[in-house]
């Protein structure tokens, strides 16, 4: 009996109609999710670059009260699961300097709305998340 219900149901959702849905959903996926993927590369890339520079500045540093007084800079990497959100605006050279002083230095701020202000639009699925937020915050 169960069988013949699974049987039914297989032959009811694997139509031509469904396949071709899931189809366009994939391409649509894998074509936003190309440029988040590149964009991902890039941040990558940029990591060596900033490590040697950073080993660059601690090497002149000779007390450990150098340490404490100019800090040590650390680039933040997204994870993998950022490229679907491929919005550079949050991710791109986010950096944080670690020292002994009690400052807060916030350059930018990504607080509420502001956090998809510089969105490209729907190019990506932050920007769709975005009209959503924008709307809901305007009523």
């Amino acid at each position: 009996m169960i069988r013949l219900v699974f049987d039914f149901e297989a032959k009811r959702f694997f139509t031509i109609k469904n396949f071709i849905i899931f189809l366009t959903f994939f391409i649509l996926l894998a074509a936003l999710s190309w440029e988040g993927i590149s964009n991902y590369k890039t941040i990558l890339e940029s990591k060596e670059p900033f490590q040697g520079i950073e080993q660059a500045k601690v090497r002149q540093f000779l007390q450990y009260t150098q340490y404490g007084a100019r800090g040590v800079r650390l680039l933040f990497i997204p994870s993998p699961l950022s490229i679907i959100f491929n919005d550079l605006e949050v991710y791109g050279g986010l950096t944080a300097n670690v020292d002994s002083a009690e400052g807060l230095y916030i350059y930018n701020s990504f607080k509420g709305k502001d956090l998809f202000s510089g969105s490209g639009g729907y190019m990506d699925f932050s920007g769709i998340m975005s009209s959503k937020t924008r709307s809901a915050l305007t009523r």
